[in-house]
């Protein structure tokens, strides 16, 4: 019943801020400037602090002012500032979600000063309660050549509302060919931007021997939800006992786990030591559920094993479409006899050097940031 009237609370305020912004719809053409200030207009979704506003931003940048392309970001918040609204109760929830949907309206109009827009998801951060599209419409008719870009799957919990805003969209950009497929029944203009791997950051794996006798150490990074879910995967389809050597997880996570079936060594999440932690393991491991979620974003620890020079089995799902199996990684799929896949790999160094050096070429001929601001580069017309 509480959260009944917070939500009502919440859609009778969001009510002014939509007459605000169909005012704005309806005089769009006295809002129009002829003179541009800026080559292009930036609208993360992921926040400041947020490893996707890092990577679908703040790489590019100096590619940008390199060629001299002025640009504005348009910050709403810090990405602390929405997990902590999250932790808290709804009533503050919703606040914070009315406070950055009054900010976009007036960043939305400042669409007007750009050439070009590049937007993740749509003209407002978690948008999770949106239904309609009136600032998407409102950015179009302000600035005519306005990009939506999908680098995973969180739009699945609100599909009618990202159907919309592709239709919206002048071009769509997206991570993987399932996405691309995807999109391009909403809008054909949708092309491929590769997630950029920035491979100064990380070390590569030189020796390729068993770490630990008796032991095949596995790595995984990720979010806790994530973490949580991979460790079930592991339990469900590995019989432990029949193996012939022990499994050792690294876990480089926010939060605890333990398993009853495998040791796992928790380590504290810090970018700073990220690489050092991959390569000290055997393998990288990634595994996930088949459904539209997973099929929707792109494994980004997937590329950073790759980086690394870390062998690595994988589901395959959402990882990159240059990635091949067996050349590439090792899949993962349900059905298929983890027990041997593992006792394959724990016994074989030239596999495991192979699989390294393999997705390593490729994440750095596909995914380096060089590369994928080319691809960004001629979407963008810049």
């Amino acid at each position: 019943m509480k959260e009944r009237i917070y939500h009502l609370f919440f859609r009778v305020f969001l009510l002014p801020l939509w007459i605000t912004t169909i005012f704005f719809l309806l005089f769009s053409s006295f809002l129009k400037k002829r003179k541009k200030i800026y080559d292009l207009g930036l609208y993360p979704y992921s926040q400041k602090g947020g490893d996707g506003y890092h990577r679908r931003f703040i790489e590019y940048l100096k590619y940008l002012d390199e060629a001299k392309v002025s640009y504005k970001i348009f910050d709403v918040c810090y990405e602390d500032d929405f997990r902590e609204a999250e932790k808290k109760s709804s009533y503050y929830l919703y606040f914070f979600l009315l406070k950055n949907y009054y900010i976009r309206i007036w960043q939305t109009l400042e669409i007007r000063n750009c050439k070009k827009a590049f937007v993740q998801r749509g003209m407002v951060p978690y948008y999770f309660l949106r239904k309609e599209t009136l600032l998407e419409k409102l950015a179009s008719k302000l600035c005519s050549f306005v990009v939506y870009d999908y680098w995973d799957a969180v739009w699945v919990g609100n599909l009618d509302y990202t159907k919309k805003t592709a239709k919206i969209a002048d071009k769509i950009t997206v991570v993987n060919s399932y996405l691309e497929n995807k999109f391009h029944l909403w809008n054909p203009k949708t092309y491929i931007f590769p997630i950029g791997i920035n491979m100064n950051i990380y070390n590569q794996k030189t020796n390729y021997s068993i770490i630990e006798n008796n032991f095949l150490n596995l790595v995984y990074t990720g979010q806790a939800k994530h973490a949580k879910d991979m460790i079930h995967i592991l339990e469900e389809n590995i019989d432990f006992s029949k193996l012939t050597f022990k499994i050792k997880l690294n876990l480089i996570c926010r939060e605890k786990f333990k398993s009853d079936f495998f040791e796992i060594i928790n380590m504290p999440f810090d970018l700073n030591k990220m690489s050092e932690r991959m390569i000290s393991a055997d393998l990288g491991v990634y595994a996930v559920e088949d459904n539209e979620y997973n099929h929707g974003k792109l494994a980004m620890k997937s590329l950073e094993y790759a980086a690394c020079k870390l062998p690595q089995i994988s589901s395959p799902i959402g990882l990159s479409p240059v990635f091949k199996d067996e050349l590439d990684f090792l899949s993962l799929n349900d059905g298929d006899d983890w027990n041997a896949i593992l006792e394959n790999i724990y016994l074989n160094k030239e596999l495991r050097q192979k699989l390294g050096e393999s997705s390593f070429l490729k994440v750095t001929k596909n995914h380096s940031i060089e590369n994928s601001y080319q691809a960004f580069k001629k979407i963008m017309e810049i």
